[in-house]
């Protein structure tokens, strides 16, 4: 019997399906990648291939579709005969069952996105990427040593925008092409990312308005600015502007930096220093395109670290690493959210924008008394309304709407959705899996002659994967290898198709 298999892996979690020449789904699993990819694939094949031998069936994969941010990766080690991105999948996993879907939520544990169909085709999405370039230097401890983040492994202590060095938790790579944002601080460096990424800091605005209300003893105007901080706070690199202030945390850099202020005085670049932290004037900002793959880390304690000397958020709000973190906090499993959330009666307001204001804002809320469940209810709501105004914003969502993602096994986060949209949530069958069950569907519709699916054998191997620089052009494509058993079995990275284009 000729069947096909989809495979979407991700930065948190894994997904096989396999379907029958019909498109009916034979077999799907659902696990988490726990940092380890190459171990995930293995994993997953390992227990297709049990799965099949207890079926006591001829079962033969004619095709095989890759997708997710591991997509190449998972093509390599694999062997696929196409590879999809993301939104191609779930659109086409969601039409197969829906044709009449108009918009699907998608939250995953690390990213999440809108798609918007129309007549069974995607013609509009959003994605909210946080990641930096895989160059950027990490500072790590001990002798605040930096480290490309793309060399950090899990357990690995950084430097947060605290001052502390506390453990990486996740590393999260993913493949990206959009806009990325470069930053240039004053005589410090440059940090490249992609423009959701928060970044610690101020706005000049923020500062001078409230320096002009000080002045001018000012009760009626301005009052916005009454509660203004000096605490930095973090903004996403595409709200930055020329002239804001970013933050170096003094910890290990303060004769450095404090020499430095010193040296430049005359020339007016408006450094200041509050508590443990230094400002740093924004000098240019540019924009410009980029293929490649970024990275993001999850960091214990406070959700932050230090690259090229400035402090940035690992800020997972929206997605199913912040939930996490809520449910960690709380001491509740993240699998009973939901319970509590519509157990609640009056849901307090929670800032959802950012792990650090939501722990602040939840403490807050014990301290004074909250239920636990009404704190819940917020977050699972302010989560819903964080979605809409940053991924969904300036979407038209229409219905139907279908709900995808581990977060859709939430029932506090489908409740949270159907009050702000005030429609129905469809939660479909597969929505856990359904990235890797359109891949498979994509696949069906133009098989192969011959498959290029290595066979389970591959579980077996030795399978490694390194990276270099390619020097052949300006642009510096961080090229990506991958061998089984020692030998090179593809290359990808490149823009050109210098090394991806290549016959192994």
């Amino acid at each position: 019997m000729k069947c096909f298999l989809g495979v979407d892996i991700g930065s948190v979690s894994t997904k096989f399906v396999l379907i029958d020449q019909k498109g009916e789904v034979l077999y799907s699993t659902y696990f988490r990648t726990e940092g380890d990819p190459i171990g995930s694939l293995k994993k997953g094949l390992r227990w297709l291939e049990e799965f099949i031998k207890s079926q006591g069936k001829d079962i033969e994969i004619s095709g095989l579709a890759t997708t997710g941010s591991g997509r190449y990766l998972a093509s390599a080690v694999l062997g696929a005969d196409i590879i999809k991105n993301e939104i191609t999948a779930h659109a086409k996993g969601v039409t197969h069952f829906m044709p009449e879907t108009r918009t699907v939520i998608e939250i995953g544990g690390q990213d999440s996105k809108i798609i918007i169909l129309e007549n069974g085709a995607a013609v509009d999405f959003a994605m909210n990427l946080l990641c930096l370039k895989g160059d950027a230097k990490i500072t790590t401890n001990p002798s605040y040593n930096p480290t490309p983040i793309r060399e950090i492994k899990i357990g690995k202590r950084v430097l947060t925008h605290q001052g502390r060095f506390m453990p990486v938790e996740q590393v999260y790579e993913r493949r990206y092409k959009g806009q990325m944002i470069e930053i240039e601080v004053f005589n410090v460096g440059k940090l490249e990312a992609t423009p959701e990424h928060p970044v610690w800091g101020l706005r000049r605005n923020n500062i001078a308005v409230y320096k002009l209300a000080e002045q001018q003893d000012c009760k009626n105007q301005h009052t916005k600015q009454r509660n203004f901080s000096w605490e930095p706070r973090p903004i996403p690199a595409k709200e930055l502007r020329e002239g804001d202030f970013v933050i170096i945390p003094l910890s290990g850099f303060k004769k450095r930096f404090c020499d430095f202020i010193s040296q430049e005085k005359k020339q007016d670049y408006r450094f200041f220093i509050y508590k443990n932290w230094l400002f740093a004037p924004i000098r240019r900002i540019r924009r410009y395109q980029f293929e490649g793959l970024v990275y993001n880390l999850r960091v214990k304690g406070d959700s932050s670290y230090v690259a090229n000397f400035v402090g940035v958020h690992n800020c997972a709000a929206g997605t199913g690493a912040f939930l996490d973190a809520q449910a960690f906090r709380l001491g509740i499993p993240v699998e009973k959210f939901g319970e509590f959330a519509l157990r609640s009666k009056n849901p307090t307001i929670i800032s959802s924008r950012c792990t650090v204001f939501a722990e602040s804002d939840m403490i807050h809320k014990q301290q004074v008394g909250h239920k636990v469940e009404d704190i819940i209810a917020g977050l699972c709501q302010g989560m819903a309304r964080n979605y809409l105004a940053g991924v969904a914003r300036g979407k038209k969502i229409n219905p139907p709407i279908v709900f995808l993602g581990g977060v859709s096994e939430n029932v506090g986060m489908r409740w949270a959705f159907k009050e702000e949209l005030k429609q129905e949530i469809i939660v479909p069958k597969y929505n856990k899996v359904m990235g890797a069950l359109g891949a498979a569907l994509l696949v069906r519709e133009s098989p192969p002659q011959k498959t290029r699916f290595r066979g389970f054998a591959v579980s077996e191997k030795e399978i490694k994967t390194t990276s270099f620089i390619c020097q052949g052009c300006p642009n510096h494509c961080e090229v990506i290898e991958a061998r089984i058993d020692g030998k090179v079995v593809a290359r990808w990275g490149d823009r050109c198709g210098r090394w991806s284009n290549l016959k192994y």
